[in-house]
């Protein structure tokens, strides 16, 4: 019989004498093989002894303002004969007071293999503010130079971290988000559309800057969640040296169309970020030259309501002003600005701690003037001080064609949670915590069980309680992107009658099984490619283009879209506008893939093994062999069971084993998919399946 001991902090918590402690453990549980799992518990009772009522701070009691947080998880271990056993979280779930008199509490106890929803919450990608280090001017040079050769960032350290140099950061592959592309070396030489055909001397078509937008390496976001966070992934999965990571791209399209339009798919406008606002603090509100901030509100400061006068250098300009929040939300908007050249902006209430910055959209060249002022009005709740400040801004400032490109007001609305959740059903990645509460191990679940050892669990069965089932959960596992709508992907599905790159896995010895269709849905777009012929010969050119419109060629939003993309060479050149009117060839570009390089050799971005657009043949290094099979596979064997066993694990054992471990029984080999276990008497439920 263990002694078990409950650590709140570090506090140790008084137990009932008879009362049990159990714990359920898996990581991947074959009966739902797309989730993360975690240790968790049934709940159980804890006295009201003067110990825990202290930990709680008597809770039950509603009359005590400011006290144990119910809300909130609280830091928790447990330990098996006073060696550590757990480190998790206890959660309060019901305090018994009958009569008025408290008896006691009930709680349960969640491990710490996996807590990242808690620490992202609801947070997008546009609230990663680390991304502004990767910020660039949107125009004809700059789009040119990422679309050759890519953008280079160096990121300073300081006296603990040394500078990282980040290669091809950021590119602009050859994503259209509206016009389609091709190439005729014969007909419609003297059009303006989207023929790349480079008709020297007389270039009036081909393509144009602002049809592109840029990607940025996946790497960058996973490292910008760890920088706001504060966390550490390991570099298992995620590290350059994983080129299947690495040469990942995120296509920075928040909206349909170019990067300034609007939804209705009106004339673009450049969006500009004010960046010479005034620098001071009013009572807590505190102003920058680029965003506003204001903390302490319902204790320092009440929200503060802001107010704006726009003063232009030309009556002529028309303009929108807003006011966005991190996550990319408008709070304040006035449209079709135009006629004078001072404007007053009726005011918006601040929350607390949350960063806003004011932007004006336009096609016009016009300057924002130093005249230009904030005013800020808001109580000081320490002395009950009335403050109404107005501040000018710092300098003018021109607002310009070539304007800067924040990252985070162009990276997809997606949330933190969803892109590396999306990230880790994509690659059969599980996470469990590492060495503290901040860091995180990130494996490929066939590297993870790779590190196992082997315990002999025989003499610890109990021969009377065992019982083995079929292990078909499902009758097909259906492997897919959330959106296949861009018009080639969806006009390859009408043709072929299944999405591109879409498996629908039933085994290896295929056939009508039992159970229910399971979805595994990763949460990006699925785009199919355009090879460029000339359509004069059918000749192949050396340029591939994605197409991101709808079934209807109109712009699309979709889903976010991850993509490889390859750099090439002294290509066929295609023809490029520079700027307005003025067009030359290019022999060098990024064309975007689903496969890692050109010859369809490498890995593939579909779980089905599909026709590789540039290379004309079957990638069969696909999303599934590479990371899923190991685990289907077993699932569906014919020779595969579900065993439960009932085993009375030793301390010894309780204190060693990881789920990445397998039981030996009888000189047989089990994974473990979950086990159960009561602390005190080592008696446990496991659930096995054969190490096929």
């Amino acid at each position: 019989m263990q002694q078990v001991q409950l650590y709140i902090g570090d506090t140790r918590m008084e137990l009932f004498k008879n009362e049990t402690v159990s714990l359920t453990q898996s990581i991947k549980n074959m009966k739902d093989p797309a989730k993360i799992f975690t240790e968790f518990s049934k709940s159980f009772t804890l006295p009201a002894s003067k110990t825990n009522n202290k930990v709680f701070e008597h809770y039950y009691r509603t009359d005590i303002i400011g006290g144990y947080d119910g809300r909130a998880r609280t830091r928790a271990s447990i330990h098996l004969n006073g060696i550590l056993f757990r480190e998790g979280y206890i959660t309060l779930r019901n305090i018994k007071t009958p009569l008025n008199t408290v008896k006691s509490y009930s709680v349960s106890f969640t491990g710490d293999t996996i807590s990242l929803k808690d620490i992202f919450g609801d947070d997008k990608l546009s609230s990663l503010n680390w991304l502004d280090k990767f910020d660039l001017t949107y125009g004809s040079s700059t789009v040119e130079t990422a679309l050759e050769d890519g953008i280079d960032t160096l990121v300073l350290g300081d006296q603990a971290n040394p500078d990282v140099l980040y290669q091809k950061a950021v590119i602009a592959p050859l994503i259209t988000h509206t016009k389609f592309l091709y190439y005729d070396s014969v007909s419609n030489l003297s059009g303006t559309d989207g023929n790349l055909y480079n008709n020297v001397g007389n270039t009036t078509h081909g393509l144009e800057w602002d049809d592109l937008k840029y990607s940025i390496k996946a790497r960058v976001i996973v490292k910008a969640i760890e920088e706001k966070y504060g966390i550490n992934f390991s570099t298992d999965f995620f590290t350059p040296t994983n080129s299947v990571f690495d040469d990942l791209y995120l296509w920075l399209h928040r909206k349909q169309g170019s990067v300034n339009e609007d939804s209705e798919g009106a004339s673009p406008k450049i969006t500009t970020t004010l960046s010479q606002m005034p620098n001071t603090i009013v009572v807590s509100t505190k102003l920058n030259k680029s965003d506003i901030r204001q903390s302490g509100i319902g204790t320092t400061s009440s929200p503060a309501d802001i107010y704006f006068t726009i003063k232009v250098s030309d009556s002529a300009a028309v303009f929108d002003f807003q006011v966005i929040d991190l996550n990319g939300a408008v709070v304040k908007l006035a449209e079709g600005l135009t006629g004078s050249t001072s404007y007053n902006i009726t005011s918006f209430e601040t929350t607390n701690n949350q960063i806003y910055r004011a932007q004006i959209k336009s096609t016009d060249v016009f300057s924002v003037l130093s005249t230009s002022t904030i005013r800020v009005v808001a109580m000081n709740l320490q002395d009950f001080t009335p403050y109404d400040v107005t501040t000018n801004f710092s300098s003018s400032q021109l607002l310009a064609a070539d304007t800067q490109f924040k990252i985070t007001e162009n990276v997809p609305q997606m949330k933190v949670m969803d892109f590396l959740s999306g990230l880790f059903k994509m690659f059969n990645l599980v996470v469990f915590r590492g060495e503290t509460t901040r860091d995180f191990t990130v494996k490929t679940l066939d590297s993870y069980y790779s590190t196992g050892t082997t315990f002999d669990i025989t003499k610890y069965i109990d021969i009377k309680d065992s019982n083995v089932k079929p292990m078909i959960p499902y009758k097909v596992v259906n492997f897919k992107n959330k959106d296949y709508k861009t018009y080639t992907a969806a006009l390859s599905e009408q043709i072929n009658g299944q999405p591109f790159g879409e498996l629908e896995y039933r085994g290896e010895d295929t056939g009508q099984w039992l159970g229910s269709p399971y979805d595994i849905t990763i949460p990006f777009q699925k785009m199919q490619y355009n090879r460029i012929k000339d359509l004069a010969n059918q000749v192949k050119k050396d340029a591939q283009f994605g197409w991101f419109t709808n079934t209807d060629q109109k712009p699309y939003k979709g889903q976010p879209l991850l993509h490889y993309a390859k750099r090439i060479t002294t290509a066929d050149a295609i023809a490029w506008s520079t700027a307005a009117g003025v067009f030359n060839d290019l022999t060098t570009y990024h064309v975007p893939l689903n496969s890692q390089d050109l010859t369809a050799t490498g890995q593939s971005l579909n779980f089905k093994a599909e026709t590789d657009e540039y290379a004309g043949i079957q990638n069969t290094t696909t999303l599934f062999e590479t990371y899923h099979k190991n685990t289907y596979q077993n699932l569906f064997d014919k020779s595969q069971r579900l065993i439960n066993v009932t085993a009375y694990l030793p301390l010894r054992i309780l204190l060693k084993y990881s789920l990445a471990d397998k039981f030996e029984i009888a000189n047989e080999y089990y994974k473990i998919n979950s086990i159960k276990t009561n602390l005190q008497t080592g008696k446990s439920s496991i659930e096995l399946l054969r190490n096929i």
